[in-house]
């Protein structure tokens, strides 16, 4: 294979089969496809896993992979692919991110779950302890509140040296969305509903 591109990316991939695994690969990559790929190690899971992010939680210069699996559980593992803990949460984990809400340098673990726990977002220091929850689940335009989080983002949209937490949700069946702009403690600090499908 002709190597178009030297860039090294670490990217942690999970599988939906039967078995959870989590196999995290390194090599040069390109636009146009990925090459020479390196598995750099894989660790077995409690169940399937849906979500996976990559982050130095506490910039001491190593990654650690946060994952959410299908059995309710949240994972943090280091960079050798080793467990530093796992949380038990009230559904499956939909998505994982890597946020500082609270400004003191040192990344949260972001979780988010689906309808059955109606839409909750769970953020959890570095050693495990949960830190806030807060439920996108409301009832809007619909009659029941069973949202799923679909996508988790942050930035520092308010300039005050604190990432809030941008969560998007969505109605596990029909509709409405929800768009959840969540501060310090999962304070919500604005929200925008849509009728429709996002």
């Amino acid at each position: 294979m002709k190597k178009t591109g030297n860039i090294l990316r670490t990217v942690a991939i999970s599988t939906a089969i039967a078995l959870a695994f989590l196999v995290v690969i390194s090599g040069p990559v390109s636009a146009e496809y990925v090459a020479d790929l390196t598995v750099l190690w894989s660790s077995g899971l409690s169940d399937n896993v849906n979500a996976v992010f990559v982050a130095d939680l506490d910039n001491n210069g190593q990654k650690e992979v946060i994952a959410g699996t299908r059995d309710n559980k949240v994972f943090l593992l280091d960079s050798n692919g080793n467990t530093k803990w796992s949380k038990t949460v009230g559904s499956a984990v939909t998505q994982v991110y890597a946020a500082d809400t609270d400004g003191d340098g040192i990344k949260e673990v972001i979780a988010g779950t689906d309808y059955n726990d109606l839409g909750k977002v769970y953020a959890f220091d570095t050693n495990g302890n949960l830190q806030w929850t807060f439920q996108t689940g409301a009832k809007h335009y619909w009659p029941d509140n069973k949202l799923n989080v679909r996508v988790i983002i942050a930035g520092d949209v308010d300039n005050d040296a604190k990432e809030e937490v941008v969560v998007g949700s969505t109605h596990y069946y029909w509709f409405p969305s929800r768009i959840c702009v969540l501060g310090e403690n999962g304070i919500l600090e604005g929200e925008y509903w849509n009728p429709g499908y996002m």
